[in-house]
Formats: C-alpha cells, structure tokens, sequence
C-alpha cells in the first residue's frame, strides 16, 4: 500500500519504484496580534483599516467595548505545495472598564502567543504618546516577539498646534537602543498603513506559523 504524507511532500512506493504525490489541499491558520494604546489613538478605526485596505471610507460602528479584526491574505510557502490561507485577528487593549474581566486576562494570557505587540498613539498628542511609551515599558522590553511603535492621524499634523505635535526626535529618544520599529500613518486615509500590515505578517513567518504546513 502507497504510504502518502501530507502537505505535498513526496513519497516513494518502494514495491514499484514509483514516486507519488499527496493530494495537496488548502490550509487556514490565525495569527492574533494585540494593539496597545489609549482611548483617544484611533485603534478601532487602525484596526479597521487593517481588516480593508481598500476602503476609501471606513464603515462606522457603533460603539463597541472591543473587537477583532480580520485580514486575509493566500501565502504559497517555499516548502510546500499548498496555497495557506492566513487570517490576522486584531486583540485591542486595554478595553474600557465596563467589559468584563475575562477579556483582560484572556489578552494577558495570550501575550507571548501574539505574533507581534503594537504600540498605537496619537502622533497630535504627547498624552496619548506618553501611554504607549508606557505600555512599551511594560510589554516591549524583552519582548519575544517584534514591537512596532505606531503614531496614527498623521493626517492631523497640518491642522494641530505644532507644540502638540510629537516630534521625530522626541520618538527616537523614546525608542533608542531598541529594536522597536516606527511607523507613521493615518488609518483615516490609509496612508501608509501598508507598510504597518506588511510588517505585521512578516511578523508571522517569524514565529513560524506556517511551520505545520
């Protein structure tokens, strides 16, 4: 009897010589990822935007405690022969008070099962910066996984007071001797948000998801 691994490796029938393939079939994975930041840092609509990159105009929820987002993407490893359907699922944190308990420490719980940590602030805020920079001190600093450092509505720079405004220099300092990443965008107009998304499933292949495939 034909002895047929799965994932698309090759098996040999060593009776008649023969080399077989198994029958290659599609693969689902999920990779959650968390986003820490305040009330004011615009994560629901930076979620949102990662779950539809091409949305001129982002669909309004009602108010919700929290969500998860989804992003799919189809990824065709070197190793094999199976296309892998990978879905992104959006952690938000801290949710406000009145969500139940559970939900904090289900996050808290599945912090070094996250395939990356976010960092999300206001880049029109030195408030909303100072409460990433100190959720970073608490969840990036020996981090098992990559942290990215995200300022949002950089859409609003033209339109705030420059002394409101946290500055390139200012963001270095916080991050200096790190290996954060920054990123400046604006989820309202999708600017530069692509470059976030990517680094988010790079992220991915560094924990090795697909390794099962």
């Amino acid at each position: 009897m034909n002895e047929i691994h799965k994932g698309g490796r090759k098996s040999r029938n060593w009776k008649s010589g023969e080399e077989i393939k198994s029958k290659i079939l599609p693969a689902n994975f999920s990779a959650p990822f968390v986003i820490f930041g305040g009330t004011k840092s615009g994560r629901k609509t930076f979620a949102l935007r990662l779950a539809d990159m091409n949305a001129d105009k982002l669909p309004e929820y009602e108010a919700q405690p929290f969500f998860s987002s989804f992003h799919i993407w189809a990824a065709r490893p070197e190793e094999t022969h199976r296309t892998v359907t990978l879905h992104l699922m959006a952690y938000i944190y801290p949710p406000p008070e009145k969500v139940h308990k559970s939900y904090k420490d289900q996050c808290m719980a599945m912090l070094d099962k996250f395939c990356c940590r976010v960092f999300l602030f206001d880049i029109t805020s030195r408030e909303s910066f100072n409460t990433a920079r100190d959720y970073m001190v608490r969840y990036a600093n020996n981090s098992p996984v990559p942290c990215f450092l995200v300022g949002n509505k950089s859409d609003l720079k033209v339109s705030v007071p420059q002394l409101h405004i946290v500055t390139r220099e200012y963001i270095e300092q916080a991050i200096d001797m790190t290996n954060i990443k920054f990123f400046e965008c604006s989820a309202k107009t999708k600017l530069n948000v692509q470059p976030v998304l990517e680094a988010i499933q790079d992220s991915v292949n560094k924990r090795k998801y697909l390794m099962q495939v």
